[in-house]
């Protein structure tokens, strides 16, 4: 907690010594606990540190990564892996953390967000997949506005206007 503090103040560095403290030996969970901070303080570094994006972004996929070895299974580790793959352009692999993700949580929301996300804008046929997908999300979850968001993005995208315009 302390850590994803001192990085929301943007104190990077002292965020990054507090998750290295965390060693090897630690209880598993404390160093799941860790790695995912670890992975989010690198990618809030990236944000605002460009000329460094790839070195920082390296090191939180590295992080997620080490994470997933741990608990390969743990949905806000495949969550932000896949987004981050879908960040560097890695798609493919993104769309597959993404389906696991959507396989592991189908009732959470987020999850069909992220497989939608990474499917849009790959090319037309994917972004009509994403739209499928966010339409069936919102079949049971009719007032979560980032699914009605998503989907005006997605059908916008594609030039159907009318049919955005009520999501947005």
């Amino acid at each position: 907690l302390l850590q994803r503090l001192l990085a929301g103040r943007t104190e990077f560095q002292r965020a990054r010594d507090l998750v290295d403290d965390v060693g090897e030996t630690a209880a598993p969970g404390d160093r799941l606990a860790a790695l995912r901070a670890g992975a989010e303080i690198e990618i809030a570094w990236a944000d605002l540190a460009p000329e460094e994006e790839t070195l920082h972004l390296d090191a939180a996929e590295q992080a997620l990564r080490a994470g997933l070895a741990l608990a390969p299974r743990h949905p806000p580790l495949l969550n932000n892996l896949a987004m981050l793959l879908r960040r560097r352009g890695k798609l493919d692999e993104a769309e597959i953390h993404a389906r696991q993700l959507l396989a592991l949580t189908p009732q959470i929301p987020e999850s069909t967000l992220t497989l939608a996300a990474v499917l849009a804008g790959r090319d037309p046929s994917r972004e009509t997949e994403a739209i499928a997908l966010l339409r069936r999300a919102l079949s049971s979850s009719p007032d979560h506005g980032m699914l009605h968001y998503n989907l005006a993005y997605s059908l916008l995208r594609l030039g159907r206007l009318q049919e955005a315009w009520p999501h947005y």
